[in-house]
């Protein structure tokens, strides 16, 4: 099985968290994480508006979680090459990929539309000769950029220096919550609360995570929106071409397509399958890997003339 075919989303036990990447017969000597990392950071590469920054901690020291109670590591039972093994729990390991838009909106529809967190779970054999189950998350965060005013708020008491600066001109963007989610042509949004928000406004908090993104798939109302979105967030990068809407009468049934490029997006990886160092994957096959895209939203690769 060649690593690519393992690439695509899978939906875990808890139905909220989507394991990004099974590392089964994987040929690469780059861990999990940051082959993640490179496919988004290639994808996006092809938008002029969207830079893309990201690291992967590798050598923390994480050890395992402890009951608070007993003192004695929280273990879970696991499926190891067909039998039921007694894990060591280990704590978790957190890295972060930051995307950075030009564009207001066009970043807040990508951050309506991005998978937030990608799940890696990894179970290894520890020093003490037993099982070890650890879960790698990558946090995806979606910002702007922006200066402030040096002689206002947030600007400090220097104009000439940022170094007493309160705000740091980078803003994370949370993405959108539609006023009439029944009418996507005259009813607009309003911006996504952080989580730190303490009003007692009904507008949601934080980004919107996997199953709440699935379920916008499940209603049509709701779907209308996140395609709009989707647009938008592709907007510009040249790894898509087209993205069309086609209403089959007969069926009355709406079908939305988004054609990919047919030229692989590349990038450095030691992938042992390359002499050279590079990988390659279609445009078409990291799409659904990095947005949240499930069953309504049909993608494909062009068909070269």
């Amino acid at each position: 099985m060649k690593f690519e075919d393992t690439i695509h989303s899978r939906l875990s036990e808890n139905t909220k968290t989507y394991n990004s990447i099974n590392t089964n017969n994987a040929l690469t000597l780059t861990d999990p994480i940051t082959q993640l990392c490179k496919r988004i950071e290639a994808f996006f590469k092809a938008d002029s508006d969207v830079t893309c920054r990201y690291i992967v901690n590798n050598s923390k020291a994480l050890g395992p979680k402890i009951d608070p109670d007993t003192g004695e590591p929280y273990t879970k039972l696991i499926e190891v090459d067909g039998e039921q093994v007694e894990a060591i729990v280990e704590n978790d390991h957190f890295c972060e990929f930051r995307v950075f838009v030009n564009d207001v909106e066009k970043a807040q529809c990508l951050s309506n539309v991005i998978r937030h967190r990608h799940t890696i779970q990894e179970n290894f054999l520890g020093s003490d000769d037993k099982i070890h189950l650890r879960n790698h998350y990558l946090l995806v965060h979606v910002c702007t950029i922006d200066a402030i005013d040096p002689d206002g708020v947030g600007g400090g008491s220097d104009p000439w220096t940022i170094d007493d600066d309160i705000d740091s001109g980078v803003k994370e963007v949370y993405g959108l919550e539609p006023i009439d989610w029944s009418d996507s042509v005259h009813s607009g949004c309003n911006e996504r609360l952080a989580p730190s928000d303490e009003s007692s406004s009904d507008i949601p908090k934080g980004a919107p995570d996997e199953y709440e993104q699935r379920q916008w798939e499940a209603n049509p109302d709701a779907l209308v929106w996140k395609w709009q979105w989707l647009k938008v967030a592709l907007r510009g990068n040249k790894n898509v071409l087209s993205s069309k809407e086609f209403l089959d009468k007969f069926s009355n049934t709406t079908w939305r397509f988004i054609e990919c490029n047919y030229i692989p997006v590349s990038f450095i990886e030691d992938n042992l399958t390359s002499i050279r160092g590079y990988n390659s994957v279609l445009a078409a096959d990291l799409l659904p890997l990095i947005f949240s895209v499930f069953d309504k939203i049909q993608i494909s690769t062009y068909v070269r003339k």
